[in-house]
């Protein structure tokens, strides 16, 4: 497995998870001069390509994705995402290596290195806007969550359809211009939709509507966003009243 030079080292338990999926790839790949041996390099193009790409893409996914879940949700959310995040993240450069790898088991011209080159940093900005966009949706859904004082069976959000999108998936046409309850759309929200989803959530307090506690026809679930609490709200029966600030003053 290459190694990467000490300001390349991981920093945080979800890089350190992702060097050792790529590492066990790699063995069961079957590199190496024999059973349980370390790998060995067919080609030095995949050792200089693989420390650049793994650094490239933790620059793109771990550090910005991390920074906005880490910026705009509470710990344990934050927990929650960036694990699941993580997670994906090492399955995505697990395979990204193995492809290198068979790529590269023989050697190759510098034309069809740059073709190889050019086809990871394609799949790796697909991955990443689609870690991105998870981003932007599931803080967009906690920000309009918490500005909910209702439970999550007496409160929730209308679901709207992009404008932007030309097309739809089914389910989300179906969903689009219901309002759904928090206790539903903790399950079933844009997202943990399709990675071009660009469906959002619009408030429902102060707004007469219909919340239904049912999810759309034809949605699967998708990944848990997590238990969303309000914060506390004030209450003013706790304040007292005129009459008796001022019978304080005599």
């Amino acid at each position: 497995m290459p190694s990467l030079s000490e300001s390349e080292q991981p920093t945080t338990g979800a890089q350190w998870a992702l060097l050792g999926a790529v590492t066990y790839a790699a063995l069961q790949g079957g590199i190496g001069s024999g059973e349980g041996s370390a790998p060995s390099l067919p080609d030095p193009n995949l050792e200089r390509l693989w420390r650049s790409l793994l650094v490239e893409f933790n620059a793109l996914h771990l550090d910005r994705v991390r920074a906005r879940l880490g910026e705009q949700l509470p710990d344990e959310l934050f927990e929650l995402h960036w694990g699941r995040e993580s997670s994906w993240h090492a399955e995505f450069m697990a395979r990204s290596y193995e492809r290198l790898r068979q790529d590269l088991d023989t050697p190759v011209t510098p034309q069809r290195l740059e073709q190889i080159v050019a086809r990871e940093r394609y799949w790796g900005g697909l991955h990443f806007l689609a870690a991105a966009r998870r981003a932007r949706a599931i803080t967009a859904h906690y920000q309009l969550r918490i500005t909910d004082p209702r439970s999550d069976v007496e409160g929730g959000a209308i679901w709207r359809i992009s404008p932007l999108k030309r097309t739809h998936t089914a389910d989300c046409l179906a969903a689009n211009g219901r309002a759904f309850t928090w206790r539903i759309l903790r399950f079933y929200n844009p997202a943990n939709r399709h990675p071009e989803c660009g469906c959002t959530l619009h408030g429902t307090l102060g707004v007469r509507v219909r919340l239904e506690d049912r999810p759309p026809e034809g949605m699967a679930p998708g990944f848990d966003i997590g238990e969303i609490t309000p914060p506390t709200l004030f209450h003013f029966t706790d304040v007292p009243s005129a009459s008796e600030l001022l019978a304080g003053m005599r």
